[in-house]
């Protein structure tokens, strides 16, 4: 699956009638690196997010932890997350 983490979407609006672009990358795999991640997988997939550009594949296990670790983020994220998944 392709996730571009470079050009995510904030919904501004529950509705999600508005958002911003923005460049979560940064914010995320130091999120992975200093709070949720365990082991060399979640450093390795932190390094992979912070280095990727635009749409980056990622396997079904990467995935999966991706979804694990943005479980303990704002709603925002989540929302953002799930359009970027589609």
């Amino acid at each position: 699956m392709k996730i571009d983490f470079k050009k995510f979407k904030k919904y501004t609006k529950i509705d999600k009638s508005e958002f911003v672009e923005i460049d979560v990358r940064e914010m995320f795999a130091d999120n992975i690196f200093n709070v949720t991640g365990v082991g060399i997988a979640d450093l390795k997939l932190a390094e992979k997010i912070f280095s990727s550009d635009d749409d980056t594949e990622f396997s079904d296990d990467e995935v999966n932890r991706v979804r694990h670790h943005a479980a303990s983020l704002l709603p925002w994220f989540l929302a953002g997350l799930d359009d970027a998944m589609r």
